[in-house]
């Protein structure tokens, strides 16, 4: 609930900030709101993470959601950064989504144990 209170002032601030040509109120209003948005999507994500693993049964499953976890906080943090201008940041969440990506293609061209001749 707070984050979303914290979006709805930032969101107020920088509109208020737009309105009255105070550049500070503005710029200070869109951090808040958009972190609020990032700290939503990764609360989100840690929810959805433990939801996950509370009702793995098997380890492809697991590793299923492990690779989607990460591509969405790699996809949350570039976000992030690309809103808030900090281009570590959005570079880090990038390459971790790209990463995740390659390796889950990778896997899905490697037989599986009970394909691989013997």
């Amino acid at each position: 609930m707070s984050n979303f209170i914290n979006q709805a002032t930032g969101y107020v601030k920088e509109t208020v900030g737009n309105l009255t040509g105070n550049e500070d109120m503005k710029v200070s209003g869109h951090v808040q709101y958009v972190r609020a948005i990032g700290e939503r999507e990764i609360e989100k994500s840690r929810k959805e993470q433990q939801k996950s693993s509370d009702n793995a049964n098997n380890d492809t499953f697991m590793k299923r959601n492990q690779e989607s976890m990460k591509v969405t906080g790699g996809a949350a943090q570039e976000y992030f950064g690309k809103l808030t201008g900090n281009s570590e940041r959005e570079r880090s969440g990038h390459n971790m989504r790209a990463q995740t990506l390659g390796e889950k293609k990778l896997n899905e061209k490697r037989p599986k144990q009970s394909q691989k001749i013997q």
